[in-house]
């Protein structure tokens, strides 16, 4: 295959919405050539720029990263809590203890959330 197919062929749509919006953007063609070659046509290749021009389109979406909420219950959490500081048990004894009771819970996880 040669190598610039893999910049045309099979790509994912937003990946090739980019290649094609820079390929108009870089005069490597004209509109109706660039969407030719992308499987667009030239109308819907003028509409998608049309809209990246309006901010009605995100190329990159900013995707969202960091906590993602709660690893356990807040019962859970009360028990591990409890057990910690009653009975005076480490991170790996609590959660057998919860193991005994049907709760599946991992050892980093009581050590995180509840430290």
């Amino acid at each position: 295959m040669e190598l610039r197919n893999y910049f045309i062929k099979d790509l994912p749509p937003r990946q090739r919405q980019y290649e094609a919006i820079r390929a108009v953007a870089f005069n490597e063609g004209t509109i109706e050539d660039i969407a030719a070659r992308f499987r667009y046509t030239p109308q819907t290749l003028r509409m998608v720029i049309n809209r990246l021009v309006r901010n009605k389109l995100q190329l990159f979406p900013d995707i969202k990263r960091g906590p993602k909420g709660r690893r356990i219950s807040s019962e859970t959490e009360k028990m591990v809590i409890q057990l910690r500081r009653e009975e005076m048990l480490n991170s790996r004894e609590i959660t057998e203890e919860l193991h005994q009771s049907h709760i599946a819970i991992g050892v980093r996880t009581v050590g995180k959330d509840t430290g």
